[in-house]
């Protein structure tokens, strides 16, 4: 399993590559994540070299996402746990939810970020500036209200929904 990274996390992945500077935003796949059978995410850099291994799962790794804001990753596995892996702290593992589900947990999500966009025509209401998860062309990150909404989903054939 392979999740590409939002160019938000460029700034915390920039340094477990040992770059001095992060590479611009508008560059594409510099960064990504896996998760693997033996039960390791590893963190890759657009060259095909690994950066950072993260352990910690007692299972298989299913599902990873970056958090929108770029400071974390968060993986879930068939340990049946959801972890908080902060890139900042050079991927420490900061929090770790047990038992999420009864049994194997296999997809995980963020809400979609909410764009408010200007006032038009007296019309009150923004509307999502969002296509599946991703921003509509032009829209800019610094335009994007981060829910802090996670689902996950699960062999035992129920959605939890997290919610701060």
């Amino acid at each position: 399993m392979l999740h590409a990274r939002p160019a938000a996390a460029y700034t915390h992945l920039a340094p477990l590559a040992g770059l001095k500077k992060p590479p611009p935003a508008s560059s594409a796949a510099e960064f990504m994540a896996t998760g693997s059978r033996d039960k390791s995410i590893r963190i890759w850099d657009g060259r095909g070299n690994c950066i950072k291994t993260l352990n910690g799962h007692d299972n298989w790794v299913r599902a990873l996402v970056f958090h929108p804001g770029g400071k974390y990753l968060l993986s879930v596995a068939d340990d049946k746990t959801l972890r908080c892996w902060d890139l900042t702290q050079d991927g420490k593992c900061v929090k770790v939810l047990s038992d999420v589900h009864g049994h194997f947990v296999s997809c995980l999500r963020w809400a979609p970020g909410i764009v408010r966009e200007p006032v038009a025509n007296g019309n009150p209401e923004g509307t999502n500036g969002t296509i599946n998860g991703t921003l509509k062309p032009g829209t800019a990150a610094s335009d994007v209200q981060v829910r802090c909404v996670i689902a996950t989903g699960s062999v035992d054939l129920n959605v939890r929904v997290f919610a701060n």
